[in-house]
């Protein structure tokens, strides 16, 4: 996922396998743990918002 405000560019990569969140900013790398509890919301917003969802390796 990628937001931009004026010309600055955050980049988060979310992975539900691994539980993590990479947030690429400029040359700042951050991972983070996320919650597998996030996965559905995210794929609620993503499918309200037409935007296709990855297949799953494990359905």
């Amino acid at each position: 996922m990628r937001a931009r405000r004026g010309t600055e560019t955050v980049d988060l990569l979310i992975c539900y396998e691994c539980n993590s969140v990479v947030v690429l900013h400029g040359k700042e790398t951050l991972k983070v743990k996320v919650s597998l509890s996030s996965k559905a919301v995210l794929n609620k917003l993503l499918t309200d918002a037409g935007i296709p969802l990855a297949p799953s390796k494990h359905e």
